[in-house]
């Protein structure tokens, strides 16, 4: 399941944590694919079959500002997460004797205009004056819920008979002589003793919207079912979820209870057996009728009553083997009836509930474990559990499946030899008996997925940084195939020549990581992280082998320099060329890095290249004198940053000389002379 948070800023600080689900289904890990942003998906994984409405909690995210939020959690609509269970519930017989009833029922719930629930304790029953509470056990102790006087909210009652709880619905209106109307948003739980509302609310998956008419509502063994006469509509809620199944438009007949006080809703039972959805109803005044869903089709569920005057609506309490009934006493022919009013009564009755399963917390996942348990609970004991009841739903292969034992209400499941992949459990539907014959679950089961991953996690070194360099700190990223833990300094060294490095690394999880190295000499490093050191979420060690990043070299040595055989001197040349070499390759080489420290004055160096490691330096303008260009210390860098050469370099000495010579006679012969 994949769920889109949108978020009115940038927020900061969202994890798993910070997610809840608040619905049935169990095993739920809800991960988001960022912990920062506007838009954030989150995927729910590992959840059980049942309803799932995933919760953000208050104050668990924060903006930019620092400010905290939601104000309040956010909960979402609840889905249905697998197959819906469909738990067997069939009523067998209800019987007229013994019976037992109240004959002051007026007192406490007014006239017969209302529905009937049950709790583990009480029955409620609902009339135009409020609601009446009477134990479970006897009729005894009778009372009127509080608040309920006004008719406000006490017609819409319901009761999920196998958790033997009371609820009202939320949202639509009540009325005598209208009955339920309006717009069904959820459910809220009566207090099982006193009957009023508690904080437990059930959301539901879809608004149930009921207009005009007659309406039916039917308590079901985990489900409750709304019908609505005026389109034949029909609403199955899975309890304690809230997920409703429109089953759409149904061909269903109206009962007594419609016909006596139309407008009015009608209480009855639903139940559920050979594949079929079934609604019971008091048809007429001798017979309840019980008509499936699918077609409309009505046999009859009991008969041969003997007027039951004005009784529109009953209830069941499978726990207990009794149905109970709201008449008007007076009128019907039940053994030691006496004269009266209103009156509630309860008989005997048996069912026949096949056996529902229910998945525990699937295993941690992802998961390298060899071996997988799953604990299931039956609702009732039961047996013929084996090895071949169960399957994988998901992808991987090879499983094998043995069950703790063969019968029993909580047994494990453990799944071996299962290949890499998901393996989420299903027990097959009707695999196993109960000790009243009965076969469940209905349908298949199925248990959290849990993802089996045995792969090591792989890695891969980011680009290195520039080489050379002489920078103090080397930052190098390495990325994981998928999350890992256990990051620790200890899992690096160096593969290179450099000696005395620190490995940091940015963090001890995660699938992205800075590792900053600091202390090295010079040399080259390579940062290697050592085999099986770090884990994934399944437990896997890896990498398999040792990975090592790209090379850089640590170079801090000031580059020097040297002039090569220097001109003819003396020299009369306007332009006279001089060469120097470089230890290393350097850069930012310019005419100002140049001064002439001998005689001559006007020169002008133009150095032949900006960068390279022997390099012409023309010297041109030069008056008379001597010229010995002299380069400045600190004047160029090579590629590792290193600024040289650490002192002024002098060439050799040229001396410039363009005075033509002149010439002068010193002596001259004798004259006159006979030579």
């Amino acid at each position: 399941l994949t769920y889109t948070f949108t978020f009115s800023e940038e927020i900061t600080g969202l994890t798993s944590a910070d997610f809840s689900n608040t619905s049935t289904a169990t095993g739920c890990t809800f991960t988001p694919a960022s912990s920062t942003g506007t838009v954030i998906t989150v995927t729910a994984s590992g959840c059980s079959s049942g309803g799932v409405a995933i919760r953000l909690a208050s104050g668990s995210i924060t903006d930019v500002a620092g400010n905290a939020g939601p104000a309040s959690a956010y909960t979402g609509s609840v889905v249905r997460n697998g197959a819906r269970q469909q738990p067997q519930f069939k009523i067998n017989s209800l019987g007229a004797t013994p019976f037992t009833m109240r004959t002051d029922a007026f007192t406490y719930a007014g006239d017969d205009s209302g529905g009937m629930a049950i709790s583990d304790q009480r029955v409620f029953l609902t009339g135009d004056g409020g609601m009446g509470r009477f134990n479970l056990s006897d009729l005894g102790s009778p009372g009127t819920v509080s608040g309920t006087t006004d008719n406000s909210w006490a017609d819409g009652i319901a009761s999920d008979l196998r958790a033997r709880k009371a609820y009202t619905f939320d949202g639509p209106s009540y009325g005598s002589g209208t009955g339920v109307s309006g717009t069904i948003t959820g459910l809220t739980q009566l207090d099982p003793a006193t009957g009023a509302q508690t904080s437990t609310k059930i959301i539901l998956s879809q608004p149930i919207t009921l207009t005009g008419g007659a309406r039916g509502v039917f308590s079901g063994y985990g489900r409750v079912v709304i019908w609505s006469a005026v389109d034949n509509r029909v609403y199955d809620i899975e309890m304690p979820s809230g997920i409703v199944d429109d089953l759409g438009a149904r061909p269903l007949t109206s009962g007594r209870a419609v016909s006596e006080a139309p407008g009015q809703t009608s209480w009855g039972t639903a139940e559920y057996f050979d594949g079929q959805l079934y609604l019971d109803y008091v048809e007429s005044s001798t017979r309840i009728a019980r008509m499936k869903v699918s077609d409309g089709t009505v046999t009859w569920l009991a008969s041969g009553f003997a007027g039951l005057s004005d009784m529109a609506n009953f209830t069941v309490d499978p726990s207990t083997n009794r149905w109970y009934f709201h008449f008007e006493h007076s009128a019907a022919s039940f053994p030691g009836n006496p004269s009266g009013e209103e009156a509630i009564g309860y008989s005997v009755a048996s069912f026949t509930t096949g056996p529902s399963a229910t998945w525990g917390s699937a295993p941690s996942s992802p998961t390298n474990a060899s071996s997988l348990t799953f604990p299931i609970t039956f609702s009732d004991s039961v047996s013929g559990i084996a090895s071949g009841d169960f399957t994988n739903a998901g992808t991987a292969t090879g499983c094998t499946f043995t069950p703790s034992a063969a019968s029993g209400t909580s047994i494990n499941v453990v799944a071996s030899g299962c290949s890499e992949g998901t393996v989420q459990v299903r027990l097959a539907a009707d695999s196993v008996v109960d000790s009243n014959g009965s076969t469940g679950p209905s349908p298949a089961a199925d248990s959290g997925s849990v993802t089996v991953d045995r792969t090591a996690p792989s890695v891969s070194w980011g680009s290195a940084p520039s080489s050379p360099t002489n920078a103090s700190s080397l930052t190098f990223p390495i990325t994981f195939g998928e999350s890992v833990s256990g990051i620790a300094s200890g899992d690096f060294s160096n593969a290179g020549t450099a000696t005395g490095c620190t490995f940091t690394p940015s963090a001890a999880s995660g699938t992205t990581v800075n590792v900053v190295v600091t202390g090295c000499s010079e040399g080259t490093v390579q940062v290697q992280l050592a085999s099986g050191s770090v884990t994934d979420a399944a437990g896997n060690g890896g990498p398999a082998s040792a990975a090592s990043s790209g090379t850089v070299t640590v170079d801090r040595t000031a580059p020097t320099a040297s002039w090569t055989s220097p001109p003819t001197s003396p020299t009369n040349a306007t332009s006279i060329s001089f060469t120097i070499s470089f230890s290393e390759m350097v850069t930012g080489l310019t005419s100002g890095d140049f001064t002439n420290s001998g005689t001559a004055t006007g020169c002008t160096f133009a150095p032949g290249a900006s960068s390279g490691t022997l390099i012409a330096v023309v010297v041109s303008g030069c008056s008379d004198g001597t010229l010995i260009p002299v380069l400045q210390a600190g004047a160029i860098t090579d590629l590792g940053g290193n600024a040289g050469p650490g002192v002024p370099v002098a060439s050799s000495a040229v001396t410039v000389d363009r005075t033509p010579p002149t010439a002068a006679f010193t002596s001259v012969p004798t004259s006159p002379t006979r030579a």
